[in-house]
């Protein structure tokens, strides 16, 4: 069973008697999951995402009311959330702007936390790790790419604000964005079938490359031990680890620079656990 310590950087734990729930709000769909102070996630529930964020307010308290009580919230969102306020990434155009934080307060009465759900990721698959690296680079590589950096436990502030999959490289002529070319959307369009479909040795070959590109990119000034992939695509690495870790370790400059990659332990929930693992690193401050 997965739980966080959140011991870990604060010292002893002084709050018993809480739930936390925990949203995932991607751009189809919505994961919700309550945890108790025993750390324990309850059985998920998913709804499709509403296009309007109204609406989503109305489907999520319908949601929660069959779940039990609410002492804290803690949301993972695509994109931007600065201030409490959605701004790109979910590919909902009605959600832009939206207020979310501040209406959940007005809704459910209760602390509200609010981060990019690529980071939230991150926190939940870092320290999942034993022993954690010093420092670990998820990625979620999916519709899009996503990415969290955590340094000693704790996101790294400067250099997780935005997501590397938005990094540009001159790729087959033109610049482009890495998620352009190397993400789950981008690959299934490029091959004409997505990862589960694939058998062809060649075929991933070819997405080991486009992975490698943003990779080399990254680990370079970063220097992650670990690299845990999830998401749609990440959770086949075992069908392109041998050649991607080829292409690493013969652009990379250093070969003490090689990270060990590692599939995520739970790549459907990872956004969950990062949303019990911050709010109980706020509750134990």
């Amino acid at each position: 069973m997965y739980k966080i310590n959140p011991d870990r950087a604060n010292g002893k734990l002084l709050y018993t008697n809480f739930m936390i729930t925990a949203i995932d709000i991607g751009g189809t769909k919505t994961l919700i999951a309550q945890f108790g102070d025993d750390g324990v996630m309850q059985q998920p529930v998913r709804f499709l995402t509403p296009q309007d964020p109204e609406e989503f307010l109305r489907e999520l308290d319908a949601r929660l009311s069959g779940l039990g009580s609410v002492t804290s919230i803690v949301v993972g969102v695509a994109g931007r959330a600065s201030g409490g306020v959605v701004s790109g990434g979910l590919n909902l155009q009605q959600w832009e702007g939206f207020e979310l934080v501040k209406r959940l307060q007005e809704t459910f009465k209760c602390p509200v936390g609010i981060e990019n759900d690529g980071n939230l990721a991150a926190l939940a698959e870092i320290n999942a790790l034993s022993p954690a690296p010093k420092v670990g680079l998820y990625l979620t590589i999916s519709t899009g790419i996503g990415s969290g950096l955590v340094v000693n436990g704790e996101l790294a502030p400067l250099l997780s604000r935005h997501s590397y999959g938005h990094m540009v490289f001159k790729h087959e002529g033109s610049w482009r964005t890495w998620e352009s070319f190397a993400s789950g959307k981008a690959m299934a369009k490029s091959l004409g079938k997505l990862a589960g479909e694939i058998t062809d040795p060649a075929e991933w070959n070819w997405i080991a490359e486009q992975i490698a590109v943003g990779l080399v990119a990254v680990i370079h000034p970063v220097a992650p031990e670990v690299i845990v992939f999830g998401g749609s695509v990440g959770g086949f690495l075992e069908h392109y680890r041998k050649p991607l870790e080829a292409i690493l370790q013969e652009r990379l400059s250093n070969p003490s620079l090689m990270p060990t990659l590692a599939a995520a332990h739970h790549p459907d929930k990872a956004v969950l656990y990062g949303c019990y693992h911050h709010a109980t690193h706020r509750l134990a401050q």
